[in-house]
């Protein structure tokens, strides 16, 4: 998967995000779903989440050749997978979206 709208509305969907507006996207879709992947913003609000659900990032850089992140659970002793990706936002979304995913299947 890459950095875009098809990753941010999959992290959206995880977080159960509802955008409250009414404004008429060019697609014919309501509403904005924030760059999560793509921007430093974004990122931003994807570590706030995280660390909201007890999730801490870690996250570690290579000049400006990779970006590694993961998320750390200090109750329970957890950690996500390791994410190394191009950009830090990607490589923060991959590894809050793998961490949701579990969680989902585990409160099935």
């Amino acid at each position: 998967m890459e950095p875009g709208k098809e990753l941010d509305g999959k992290f959206a969907n995880l977080i159960n995000y509802i955008s409250l507006t009414t404004c008429l996207n060019i697609d014919g879709s309501f509403g904005h779903i924030p760059q999560y992947s793509s921007t430093w913003e974004g990122m931003r609000l994807v570590v706030d989440e995280m660390i909201s659900r007890d999730w801490w990032p870690r996250i570690e850089m290579s000049g400006r050749v990779w970006y590694l992140a993961n998320f750390w659970n200090c109750k329970n002793n957890k950690e996500s997978k390791v994410e190394v990706q191009e950009t830090m936002p990607f490589a923060i979304i991959m590894a809050a979206i793998d961490i949701l995913e579990k969680e989902k299947t585990l409160n099935k």
